[in-house]
């Protein structure tokens, strides 16, 4: 049969997961008008399936129900199947998680809902077998129980699908404005403490996530307050993923999870977002303690950034995958023959380095048996010193490199060719922080790039985001992670360069974004104020990413200080009141709005460099090398634009002569004028 007569209408998709199941028995539609018609004119329910192109389980449910006939028919008689990727459509995604959480526990990806022709749910679950087992009900069973409850139980489903819309709508659109004040940072960093596991680092046992802005969080706290234990739990945490199974030691960059508590198995696939983040979070931690392992965890994190997910266009692409050859982690995995025949004469050391055992460290998953494959995770070198005195990061990378070049001749796993704005805003903001506090232009400039491709790219004609590009198409109206996100971008674009430019352009977003997604008062939504949706959403909830709300708040703040524009100030504290009762009962989701809140009840420091004639590298150098994260930067441009949108600059004029000035402002108070780098840092020392 030919392509043509195989393909459904997935087939004219550009997301690659969506193009998975292009081929497929199931007469698939994408999200849209022409699905929910269909379900409304033959009155039956639609089978919603999300799912994303690096997630293994979805690839399992992928061929064993959806490639076969006998479960394509079952769907294509009683139900209109939708297939969404939930990186393009993270606004509906979010909607029936919720809704999936409220009808079952089994909510992940895969999800699986049944909605009624008006898109209520009425059914929800997570991976589904083809076939009943282990006590969980397969397609073949579930199928036609669900069309038999349709048929004869219509009043009942209806009625239960109206009452759950009823209850999540209340959930996501009411809210009470609560009191900001410094306990909730603290009880926060209480919360947190009592969670961390001290063995391993990371809070809580097993699934363990990175949970980057967690570690901003804590690193911030200590910077504030001087607790040393909070310093230890970010340090700890990163230095244990760093050594576990989590890092790929061969070719740079971080899974996706942790499967166990010691940070050993990982879930292998890798996402853009972790990458930024955790980027973040090394630089930030080098910053502090100028500790040698976190400026080789940036190296590691950028190289692979920069290899691996960036485009041609400049933008950054979204994942690669867990699966080769359609088994998970087989490209990552390592048996001891593998090892000899690469490393020959290293290899006894080798072994002991990255844990390499004759049958395995890695269990198969229905056996529980080791199937001979290693998962490389590095011993301390605290440990090999005591018998490998050679022991040295260079000879890590060595070995590093000889693994590299064998495994660069496997099968590798697909890439998802999406570029996500929201996700390459993090990627921009990364990337320019990094290279400003380690002197790394180059990624400063692919940061710049990337920004150039995104801001001219993922827009509409009148200045609109667009949240997805794809193989030469940019889609979807943007949403306020979007906007969010890539305005954290263009700030630290903006302290890396001092282009004035970027300030502008950040301003404008600003703007953009609360003109349309600013709801009753001052409450953030993730959906525009011209887009149709079921429930117009609103959470600031910190998961495996912070929320839009978070990083728009924590932005705004920042335009606050940068430009005195009091609207910004006062945007952010609303959108964060919304929430005080969230950071009081459950503070460790929502640690990106308690770095926010941190950085509104701290003491100000705002460095204004005035350039003379050209700008003083080694001024620049002292305001960047140095943890000072409650510090913004600005820098006067001859054009006038930062005095235009920053209009207590106006009494201050770019010099004439060499020499560069920085007036320094702490808590309100500002120092006489400094020229020199090291009056500088020793004015940057003391702190109140």
């Amino acid at each position: 049969m030919s392509v043509e007569q195989k393909a459904n209408r997935l087939i004219d998709e550009k997301s690659p997961y969506l193009k998975m199941h292009a081929e497929n028995p199931v007469n698939w539609y994408p999200w849209g008008e022409e699905a929910f018609a269909r379900a409304k004119k033959e009155d039956i329910p639609i089978f919603l399936s999300i799912g994303y192109a690096t997630c293994h389980w979805c690839h399992v449910m992928e061929k064993e129900s959806f490639s076969d006939a006998e479960v394509a028919a079952l769907l294509d008689s009683h139900f209109v199947a939708v297939k969404v990727d939930r990186e393009e459509h993270p606004d509906i995604d979010a909607l029936y998680m919720t809704y999936a959480q409220a009808l079952s526990h089994n909510a992940g990806w895969p999800l699986t809902i049944i909605l009624t022709p008006e898109r209520k749910p009425f059914f929800a679950t997570s991976y589904v077998p083809k076939y009943s087992k282990f006590g969980k009900k397969g397609l073949m069973d579930l199928l036609p129980e669900i069309t038999l409850s349709w048929k004869r139980s219509r009043e009942t489903v209806m009625d239960s699908s109206e009452r759950l819309h009823d209850a999540i709508e209340q959930l996501m659109t009411e809210g009470e404005k609560g009191t900001l004040d410094e306990e909730l940072v603290h009880g926060a960093y209480r919360a947190l403490k009592s969670t961390y596991d001290p063995m391993y680092g990371g809070f809580g046992h097993a699934l363990k996530f990175p949970m980057p802005h967690t570690l901003i969080f804590l690193l911030r706290y200590w910077y504030r307050y001087g607790e040393e234990d909070a310093l230890f739990m970010a340090e700890k945490t990163l230095d244990t993923m760093f050594f576990g199974g989590i890092h790929d030691h061969v070719g740079g960059g971080f899974h996706r999870y942790s499967t166990d508590r010691e940070w050993l198995v990982p879930h292998f696939e890798k996402m853009l977002y972790d990458q930024a983040l955790l980027l973040l979070a090394y630089s930030d931690a080098w910053q502090a303690t100028k500790r040698p392992l976190f400026r080789a965890a940036c190296e590691d994190i950028a190289g692979y950034l920069l290899r691996e997910l960036l485009s041609e266009e400049g933008g950054f692409y979204s994942a690669e995958d867990a699966d080769s050859e359609g088994e998970e982690g087989k490209y990552y995995l390592w048996t001891e023959a593998e090892f000899n025949h690469v490393l020959k004469e290293d290899t006894t050391y080798a072994k002991r380095l990255f844990n390499i055992r004759p049958d395995g460290n890695y269990l198969d998953d229905t056996t529980k048996m080791y199937t001979g494959k290693n998962i490389l995770f590095r011993t301390h070198p605290d440990i090999l010193r005591a018998s490998d005195t050679h022991v040295s990061e260079e000879n890590v990378r060595y070995i590093a490199a000889r693994l590299e070049s064998v495994r660069n001749k496997r099968t590798p796993p697909l890439v998802d060719t999406k570029i996500l704005t929201d996700w390459n805003g993090l990627a921009i903001a990364a990337l320019a922080r990094a290279g400003a506090v380690m002197d790394r232009s180059g990624w400063i400039a692919d940061a710049e790039t990337a920004y150039h491709f995104v801001s001219t790219t993922c827009v509409t004609p009148d200045g609109r985001l667009l949240h997805r590009y794809c193989d030469d198409e940019a889609a979807i109206p943007g949403m306020l992670e979007d906007y969010a996100f890539l305005l954290w971008g263009v700030l630290e674009l903006y302290e890396a360069t001092f282009q004035a430019r970027y300030l502008e352009q950040a301003c404008t977003l600003a703007d953009t974004a609360l003109a349309h997604f600013t709801g009753e008062g001052g409450s953030l939504y993730q959906t525009a104020d011209d887009e149709e949706v079921i429930i117009r959403q609103r959470h600031a909830y910190d998961g495996a990413l912070p929320s839009g709300t978070s990083v728009l708040a924590s932005c705004l703040l920042r335009l606050y200080r940068m430009t005195g524009t009091q609207a910004y100030e006062t945007a952010a504290t609303e959108a964060m009141e919304w929430y005080a009762g969230g950071m009081h009962t459950s503070p460790t989701g929502f640690t990106h709005l308690l770095t926010a809140l941190l950085y509104a009840v701290s003491p100000t420091l705002d460095a204004v460099i005035v350039p003379g004639t050209t700008k003083d590298p080694k001024i620049i150098r002292a305001l960047a090398e140095d943890y000072h994260p409650d510090m913004t930067k600005i820098m006067l441009d001859r054009e006038g634009i930062l005095q235009r949108i920053a209009p207590h600059t106006t009494a201050m004029t770019p010099g004439t002569e060499t020499k560069t000035a920085v007036h320094l402002c702490r808590a309100g108070t500002c120092l006489v004028p400094l020229t020199s780098a090291e009056e500088l840092r020793d004015a940057l020392k003391t702190k109140k």
